[in-house]
């Protein structure tokens, strides 16, 4: 019996551990560059390789003076260390508009495959947009 007891527990740390590399390896070593504007704040940022790509993935809130404008978009980049744009896709969010509750301020998310993976140190810029510009497909 004290030989099981080991050896479970010797299991169970490898299992975690394999665990922890797995998510590790989806986990790309990228930047961030997050730019809010026109009332609403990105509050979160996340990204991980996905056997389609890149999978970007974040959430935003309501601030104070949120007015909800038409065309309120979110513009996405890819950017290679050397500065190139790889890949580039206006998405909207989730609700939209952001719906606030008695001053609070309300959440959005949003999530866009790109068909790529940058090279690491690459960075992923997030831009809060409300102008009309034409619409930019992913890579």
């Amino acid at each position: 019996m004290k030989t099981i007891y080991p050896l479970m527990l010797l299991g169970l740390l490898a299992g975690w551990l394999a665990g922890c590399a797995s998510s590790s390896a989806n986990r790309l070593a990228l930047q961030s560059a997050l730019e809010s504007k026109v009332g609403i704040q990105i509050l979160h940022l996340d990204w991980r390789v996905t056997a389609q790509g890149l999978l970007v993935q974040g959430q935003l809130a309501g601030q104070p003076d949120y007015q909800g404008l038409p065309g309120e978009h979110l513009d996405l980049q890819l950017i290679s260390p050397t500065g190139q744009v790889l890949a580039e896709q206006n998405i909207g969010f989730y609700p939209s508009p952001i719906l606030l509750t008695r001053g609070n301020a309300g959440r959005a998310a949003f999530s866009n495959q790109f068909a790529l993976v940058p090279p690491p140190g690459s960075t992923v810029r997030v831009t809060v947009a409300h102008h009309n510009h034409p619409a930019r497909g992913g890579a």
